[in-house]
């Protein structure tokens, strides 16, 4: 957007973190085409012919000094970077995320384990496309395990009026604090199998 009515016309409504988004870029933009304008303009030629999706790049990383210091998310619209201590969270469409330090994506497995399903759970015949919505739909088993506890806890006086609500209880109370061993026990991971001589 060259022109200052027409950035005005951008920033004009525009929710303040927005409007300051935009001001930083066409700042950038004006010292860039200060330095060498047969460039910037040779580069959006090619910049626009992305598709949209790979236009915008939004970084979350702060101080991290490489896109491949970052998670990567490719979504509709445009790239994210954030720190490798954050990881999006996942969703049932196919923004699986790249571990830039690894150079790679983060496999269906791993995002089961981010869920807080252990490696002997199954997905077999089932694609990554598949195993990632279905990861993007669930909720961590920790968390429901917790939440579970939890509401036990708070409502414990109305759950030893009745029979069922007893045994709920019982079996809330009686079960460990953690999900893990449990889930270990129910999915046992398939033994290595030896290599022949």
């Amino acid at each position: 957007v060259a022109t200052k009515k027409a950035r005005e016309g951008l920033l004009e409504g525009a929710p303040a973190w927005k409007a300051d988004f935009l001001r930083k870029n066409f700042d950038l933009f004006d010292a860039l085409r200060a330095v060498d304008d047969k460039w910037v303009k040779a580069w959006l030629r090619d910049v626009r012919k992305f598709p949209e999706s790979r236009r915008k790049l939004e970084w979350q990383a702060q101080d991290t000094h490489s896109l491949w210091g970052c998670v990567i998310s490719f979504r509709p619209s445009g790239l994210r970077a954030k720190r490798m201590t954050h990881l999006p969270a996942l969703v049932a469409i196919t923004q699986t995320p790249v571990l830039g330090p690894l150079r790679r994506k983060l496999s269906a497995r791993e995002a089961a384990r981010l869920q807080g399903l252990p490696d002997g759970y199954s997905f077999e015949g089932q694609t990554d496309k598949a195993t990632f919505k279905q990861m993007g739909n669930g909720v961590n088993t920790g968390v429901v395990w917790n939440v579970l506890k939890a509401h036990c806890a708070r409502d414990r006086n109305l759950l030893i009026e009745t029979l069922e609500g007893r045994a709920i209880l019982e079996a809330v109370e009686g079960s460990p604090d953690n999900p893990r061993e449990v889930l270990a026990q129910l999915f046992v991971a398939p033994a290595a199998v030896p290599l022949s001589a």
